[in-house]
């Protein structure tokens, strides 16, 4: 899997398996990338995922790419409750402030 700027986010090892022309099937696939809390949680852009199949008897693998966008919805969903939240209690923050900064001076 290759981000917008080309470089390789995640790869992962397909297990050998055979398939039969005219019939799907599906194989999990665990894509082994950066595992920190930013890749996890802030991923945004294109993506492309590209698989490459050899046949067995041809010289010939057989190639697809796929792209994709990716959006942290969970995060982005976080960040609009706690925007809208702070916009609602924003006359609190403030008198609070302005209360925490009169009893200092």
């Amino acid at each position: 899997i290759q981000n917008i700027f080309g470089s390789t986010t995640a790869e992962a090892e397909i297990p050998g398996r055979y398939l039969l022309p005219g019939r799907t099937r599906a194989i999990p696939i665990e894509a082994l990338g950066d595992d920190s809390f930013f890749a996890r949680n802030f991923r945004f852009g294109i993506y492309s995922a590209t698989i490459l199949l050899s046949v067995p008897g041809s010289d010939v693998p057989l190639v697809d790419t796929i792209t994709f966008w990716a959006f942290p919805w969970k995060t982005a969903f976080v960040a609009l409750w706690l925007v809208v939240l702070f916009i609602f209690f924003r006359k609190r923050i403030w008198a609070a402030g302005r209360v925490l900064v009169k009893k200092r001076a």
